[in-house]
């Protein structure tokens, strides 16, 4: 239920000599962790969001990226970071709005006593997990 699967398919295509071949990138890919949504919002430059988005890419694909496989993806890559925010790092859940959950820092303070859980292993939850708990401990 919390711990969904996406997919993105990539098709890079290469030329050789005369001829062109096809290679396809497949990247699943699942929610964000809490620690890796904290990586994202310290990313301030471009180079560090590209650094990080490209970094998200290799440690979710099946084959190990060439560095042309990297270079060919690049021209496309502000469209995957904008589908990988959308569904990694979203929280809609029952059908609201909510686009986008960014626990403050008291808040996590405050699920880590109400739980009881130790703050590192808070940091491997998903938000999608976080807003599930947030939504239990208010019961």
């Amino acid at each position: 239920m919390l711990r969904k699967q996406w997919k993105i398919r990539l098709v890079i295509e290469k030329k050789m000599l005369w001829w062109k071949r096809k290679k396809e990138v497949l990247i699943t890919y699942g929610g964000a962790t809490l620690y890796q949504q904290m990586e994202l919002t310290n990313a301030k430059t471009d180079e560090e969001k590209v650094a990080f988005f490209m970094d998200w890419i290799k440690k979710n694909t099946g084959k190990k990226l060439s560095p042309t496989d990297e270079l060919a993806i690049l021209p496309n890559l502000e469209r995957i970071a904008e589908q990988i925010i959308a569904t990694a790092f979203s929280t809609k859940s029952r059908g609201e709005k909510n686009s986008e959950f960014s626990p403050y820092a008291s808040y996590l303070v405050f699920l880590i006593q109400e739980l009881r859980i130790e703050p590192r292993v808070l940091m491997d939850y998903t938000l999608q997990e976080i807003e599930y708990l947030s939504e239990r401990s208010e019961e």
